[in-house]
């Protein structure tokens, strides 16, 4: 039960508990109504999520706000810094080959295959058999890929929705 006491027009967050330790002579039932409440300032504090994508974004609560008659919590939706989504960007390597398809990655193993290409970029289209975006092997896909970041991006949210 998600409660508020008002004192002097001011909302403050307010536990059950805190409720009925604040009232120990009265008997409340376990879930008091609203009418049990309201002569106390107390009121519940209702709540409405926006519509957000929380693998970019964050929703906090800043606080309560009177909306008619209901004490409201009040929602903000704050993007996430790129780097912080990017962290959190795992596949599998049969996940990436997935969604990158045969063409792309026929061009990727023709770059290993390649007598100039480094041996550590040979390894790494070979061996990375995880995909963590930030990893810095993960840049060397990317660039062997002929891939922007905001591309490399949109494959792996697509690569981490398959399987």
């Amino acid at each position: 039960m998600d409660l508020v006491k008002v004192t002097d027009g001011t909302p403050q967050r307010y536990s059950l508990e805190q409720f009925k330790r604040d009232n120990p002579v009265t008997g409340f039932p376990d879930y008091p109504s609203e009418g049990d409440l309201e002569p106390y300032g107390v009121f519940m504090r209702r709540s409405s999520k926006p519509k957000y994508d929380p693998a970019t974004q964050v929703l906090s609560d800043t606080g309560t706000a009177l909306e008619g008659k209901n004490w409201v919590v009040q929602w903000v939706v704050n993007d996430l810094p790129i780097e912080t989504i990017r962290a959190g960007m795992t596949c599998s390597r049969t996940q990436g080959k997935t969604v990158i398809g045969p063409d792309v990655w026929d061009q990727v193993t023709a770059l290993a295959d390649d007598m100039e290409t480094p041996w550590g970029l040979k390894v790494v289209i070979y061996d990375t058999y995880v995909w963590n975006r930030l990893d810095p092997n993960m840049d060397a896909l990317i660039w062997a890929m002929g891939l922007t970041p905001e591309q490399a991006d949109d494959l792996f949210r697509t690569a981490m929705d398959l399987m």
